[in-house]
């Protein structure tokens, strides 16, 4: 307790040595980055619950939709940045990670054709 105090006085003693000047408007572009992309992720939700219940579109077509186009994505930055395509890590280590991902994305949209997306929103 007695460290975790230390540290508290700390960096209160920091942050008061800071102008405010300097703080508000980092506060205010931090505030305005975070509500968009609330915004991105509500909006984002709301057109998949659209395609999974009115549109009916199967979900497995769309993870795999989803998929290719970061693929692509992916691809063209790291031609237009480094020149080449290469991965960092081995495929066989990523393989596990990978997997998992598409079963809970995959889990994700199935879920939407049994509850709404603020209920999936609230139940994660």
């Amino acid at each position: 307790i007695l460290s975790g105090w230390n540290v508290y006085v700390v960096m209160h003693g920091l942050v008061l040595k800071v102008p405010a000047l300097v703080v508000l408007p980092t506060a205010i572009k931090s505030l305005l980055i975070a509500g968009a992309l609330q915004a991105c992720f509500i909006s984002y939700g709301v057109l998949k619950e659209m395609l999974v219940i009115q549109d009916r579109i199967a979900s497995p077509v769309l993870v795999l939709s989803s998929r290719l186009g970061a693929i692509i994505c992916g691809c063209l930055f790291l031609l237009i940045t480094d020149g080449r395509i290469s991965l960092g890590a081995p495929i066989s280590s990523m393989a596990a990670f990978a997997f998992t991902n598409e079963a809970s994305t995959w889990a994700g949209y199935e879920m939407l054709k049994y509850v709404s997306f603020p209920v999936q929103v609230m139940a994660k």
